[in-house]
C-alpha cells in the first residue's frame, strides 16, 4: 500500500462514529455525523436551488472553485509545482 493511501480502520479496535472530526479522529478514520449531516443539508440545498431558480449556475461555479480548494493538501500542492515547472 502506498503512503498517500490511508489504511482502513479496524472498527474492532476504535469508535465508530463520533460527534464532529479532529485531526485524530480524521487518521482513524472515524466517522463524523455532523459531516453526514453537512453532505446531506448541501445536496438538498444544491437541488433546492435549481429547482426553485431553475439553473445550474452554482454547479458551473462549485466546478471552477474545485480544482483551487484541491491544491491545499501538501501531495496536490506539490504535484501542481511539479506539474508547473515541468510546463515551464
Amino acid at each position: 500500500m502506498n503512503e498517500a493511501t490511508p489504511a482502513l480502520p479496524d472498527p474492532a479496535s476504535q469508535e465508530s462514529w463520533r460527534w464532529c472530526s479532529t485531526p485524530e479522529s480524521v487518521e482513524k478514520g472515524t466517522l463524523s455525523l455532523l459531516a453526514v449531516a453537512e453532505t446531506v443539508l448541501a445536496v438538498c440545498a444544491y437541488w433546492g436551488i435549481a429547482w426553485y431558480w431553475d439553473t445550474h449556475v452554482h454547479l458551473l461555479a462549485s466546478l471552477c472553485v474545485a480544482p483551487l480548494l484541491l491544491l491545499r493538501s501538501d501531495i496536490s500542492t506539490q504535484e501542481g509545482l511539479a506539474r508547473f515547472r515541468a510546463y515551464m
